[in-house]
């Protein structure tokens, strides 16, 4: 049957692909950078945020934060939140 092998070689890459994956460290994409909200509430969460970098060398963020699916959506609507952030020296502040 030519069918049969076919999970076998998926299980196969995917045995190598876990081995690889373990064997190199995983890092971050940028190795300099700033964490510009961080949302210690797990029933939020940041849903599609944005930033710019203005002219000026100013960074506006902004951070949309929703309650979980599990909620209403009428208080979903009442509890989300946008949080609008500037920094006037790269990110540091």
């Amino acid at each position: 049957m030519l069918i049969a092998p076919f999970p076998r070689i998926v299980s196969l890459f995917a045995l190598i692909l876990s081995t690889v994956c373990r064997l190199h460290a995983v890092e971050p994409l940028a190795q300099d950078h700033v964490v510009v909200w961080h949302n210690p509430d797990p029933e939020y969460y940041v849903e599609g945020p944005g930033l710019v970098r203005l002219d000026d060398g100013t960074l506006i963020a902004a951070v949309p934060v929703v309650p979980r699916e599990q909620w209403s959506e009428e208080r979903r609507a009442e509890h989300s939140v946008t949080h609008i952030l500037r920094s006037g020296d790269g990110g540091k502040t």
